[in-house]
């Protein structure tokens, strides 16, 4: 049940081909550790892929260590975070799974960033904690897929904004191109700025490029690594193309408010936090109180109305 798999933060969940082999030959080393729940059953605080190996290897019984009762949930946790990191080093899906525990037991947020982070081998910023809390977005299907890749944080980060439609596009369109994580980065922040200016989704962005450099090659001429080349150019100059077609519009609507002579519009659309903005800047060569800057959302006619209501 729920309460007796508390602690059960491991992933994958089934234990290895290493772990299974050593048991096999050697036996199990470290005990598991146990806590005694209701109804005289026992939860486990540390262990699972260890009793699972043995299961696997029809053992009748393993060695367990029965923990005082009396202990806190964050005495349990400790004990559990310690004995794994005795074995090994957690994965980030691990670490995202052990904070969305403390999380879920109510623990505050100031607390793990000052104690917890740092039992965890990671700096104490908020920042840090919402990023592995944010990798609970992604299906654990696709976790499975980016773990093998050994992708570090930033770019399986950056799938966690998107939706799992999209998110299962891009991470298809990395294995069939082996996108290492650099060019993955880049393209999917490319694909972004492209689908908010094109206002379409992810997922249509990558059908349409995608058929286009297919369409581009023959069948004789269908390297993968070459096509994955293709695409990563396709998309920075889509971007380039859709940004100047953004622009122009913005142009033209400026242009239209015949702003006097002294008034001078500066705007800059910029990408953050999965969001597209547009920075404008307005300078008076008559009136200095009115040089200042507005960031304002993806919507050119409020920005404009805002420009208007300052000026």
């Amino acid at each position: 049940n729920d309460k007796e798999s508390l602690f059960h933060y491991s992933f994958p969940n089934q234990p290895s081909e290493p772990l299974i082999e050593s048991i096999k030959n050697y036996g199990i080393f470290s005990p598991i550790l146990l806590k005694k729940s209701e109804n005289d059953n026992y939860q486990i605080i540390s262990g699972f892929k260890r009793l699972s190996a043995a299961k696997i290897l029809s053992h009748d019984y393993i060695d367990a260590y029965i923990l005082d009762n009396n202990d806190t949930f964050e005495k349990n946790a400790e004990l559990s975070l310690n004995d794994n990191l005795a074995h090994r080093a957690l994965n980030i899906f691990e670490v995202s799974n052990f904070l969305e525990l403390l999380k879920n037991q109510q623990i505050g947020t100031w607390h793990i960033v000052e104690q917890w982070m740092p039992k965890l081998g990671y700096k104490g910023h908020e920042t840090l904690l919402k990023r592995f809390l944010r990798l609970q977005k992604i299906p654990r299907d696709l976790w499975n897929i980016l773990l093998q890749k050994n992708y570090a944080m930033k770019p399986i980060y950056w799938l966690s904004g998107l939706s799992a439609e999209e998110q299962n596009q891009l991470v298809k369109l990395l294995i069939e191109l082996s996108f290492n994580q650099n060019i993955f980065l880049e393209v999917a922040e490319n694909l972004k700025a492209v689908s908010l200016i094109a206002k379409k989704n992810i997922s249509e962005v990558i059908q349409e490029l995608y058929n286009r450099i297919r369409s581009k090659n023959d069948e004789e001429s269908q390297d993968m690594i070459y096509i994955s080349s293709q695409f990563r150019e396709e998309i920075k100059k889509l971007r380039f193309m859709k940004l100047y077609e953004y622009r122009k519009q913005i142009d033209a609507e400026i242009e239209s408010l015949k702003f006097p002579p002294s008034i001078k519009i500066v705007y800059d659309p910029l990408l953050e936090k999965h969001e597209l903005s547009l920075t404008i800047t307005i300078k008076s060569s008559n009136d200095a109180s009115l040089n200042q800057h507005i960031t304002l959302s993806d919507q050119v006619k409020d920005g404009i109305e805002r420009i208007l209501q300052i000026t």
